[in-house]
């Protein structure tokens, strides 16, 4: 049996990434919880790729929101 879901029209489709996910660890200086969780235990983490490996989202932006867009997402949340 198959459910039909119905949004309103001004539901809003959204997208949302992280200061990590996004920029890796770039310029950074002092080790948080994440890096020495990797460093202590790397197969916790999918195929042991850790906080040195980003989303390279600062080069890709504009191309990934031409592609939110065509597939109707209509938010981004980001972090700081």
């Amino acid at each position: 049996m198959k459910k039909k879901l119905v949004f309103p029209n001004l539901f809003w489709w959204g997208a949302a990434s992280s200061g990590p996910q996004t920029e890796g660890q770039y310029g950074k200086v002092h080790e948080n919880v994440m890096d020495y969780w990797f460093k202590t235990h790397p197969e916790d983490f999918f195929d042991n790729v850790g906080p040195l490996v980003a989303s390279n989202f600062f080069h890709t932006y504009t191309e990934d929101f031409h592609l939110m867009k065509e597939i109707g997402v209509n938010s981004f949340r980001t972090s700081i």
